[in-house]
């Protein structure tokens, strides 16, 4: 549409570009030459596959059509409760106090349809909230090691089809299975030890429409259940050697595992890794040292607490330094290749994060 002061020559050249799997794509590039008269003229003619596009964006359950809009973040400012926060720029939208809970790991969760869940590590409880956590609606569980009962309740899923959360229940080392209408006890799976069955201060749990993926911290593995018959279908090495806080999300191809590590060059300094493993075999596809934008700390890091999927972003909230307890960051990364999109920095402690319900 617009005039050019010096009309050119222009001609075209076919090129196949890729982007993602999507390779069948043809772009005609333009190549300037010379001058023309100013009454030249000439046509740019792109083509593209948008119907494949749409298709794969529709077809791939991982993929979100709605732009990501909330987080959930716990222990905000070092306070007991659960800030609803906007997903692309940090700020609070509200918050509100959960009821009795410590300061110190007061819990995390996850977002269904309807309800917010979460746990409340503190009192070795569960707790259901409206989907706005506003309103807290029922209040489960308590320290002991029964079916009705918690020690440490650390991260938790939810199992949409089904109806049920499944919670590590840290201490007890077992995961256990309870109606998300009213909290009954539906199962457990897991007690201390190494074997196949077995699990070791579990500390996360993953869901998806075939598999329960249970984080067994203290064997460093992931065990892979299928989650109507609860039998082992196989396991996942993790290789850490430290005490790794293990905490895992995952989408309809891959797990995101992200947990504390001490370097095998030294063993001044502990990291944080978040790794993406293939769900099919748990290879291992990308692995980064999760540190702050432009800056190398020398000093022990450590995981926060559990990590969020929102649309095509996972969040991990850390701090570089455990001994100085004063600076906490919440980060967010593509999914795709775990490259760093934005951070948020506070001088107040926080906590694990959840993503929407979309995810």
């Amino acid at each position: 549409g617009g005039k050019f002061e010096t009309p050119i020559d222009a001609a075209w050249g076919g090129k196949q570009f890729a982007f993602s799997t999507l390779n069948s794509k043809d772009f005609r590039q333009l190549i300037v030459s010379r001058e023309k008269p100013r009454t030249s003229s000439f046509r740019i003619d792109v083509s593209m596959d948008f119907d494949r596009v749409r298709k794969t964006l529709v077809d791939d359950p991982s993929i979100s059509t709605e732009a990501p809009h909330e987080i959930y973040m716990f222990g905000t400012n070092g306070a007991p409760g659960i800030a609803r926060m906007r997903g692309d720029t940090f700020d609070v939208i509200s918050s509100t106090l959960m009821p009795n809970a410590a300061v110190i790991d007061p819990g995390s969760g996850v977002r269904g349809k309807d309800n917010f869940f979460c746990t409340d590590m503190a009192n070795d409880q569960i707790q259901k909230w409206s989907i706005d956590v506003t309103s807290l609606q029922l209040v489960y569980g308590g320290l002991g090691t029964g079916s009705t009962s918690f020690s440490i309740p650390n991260y938790m899923a939810l199992d949409e089809e089904e109806d049920l959360l499944w919670i590590a229940d840290a201490n007890n080392n077992r995961v256990k299975i309870h109606s998300s209408d009213n909290f009954a006890f539906v199962g457990s799976f897991g007690s201390l030890g190494s074997g196949a069955t077995n699990l070791h201060m579990p500390t996360d749990v993953h869901i998806d429409k075939d598999n329960a993926f249970l984080a067994d911290d203290g064997n460093n593995r992931i065990t892979v259940l299928d989650k109507i018959t609860r039998e082992v279908v196989r396991s996942i090495p993790l290789s850490r050697n430290t005490v790794s806080e293990t905490a895992m999300e995952g989408d309809s191809d891959s797990l995101y595992v992200g947990y504390n590590h001490v370097p095998h060059n030294g063993f001044e300094y502990q990291e944080v890794v978040l790794e993406k493993l293939r769900k099919s075999d748990g290879a291992l596809m990308q692995r980064v040292v999760i540190q702050p934008k432009d800056e190398v700390i020398l000093a022990s890091a450590s995981i926060r607490g559990d990590l969020a999927i929102s649309g095509p972003f996972i969040y991990i909230t850390f701090t570089p330094d455990v001994n100085s307890n004063e600076r906490f960051f919440l980060q967010k990364l593509l999914r795709s290749d775990l490259s760093l999109v934005s951070q948020q920095e506070r001088d107040l402690p926080h906590y694990g994060v959840t993503g929407d319900a979309s995810a």
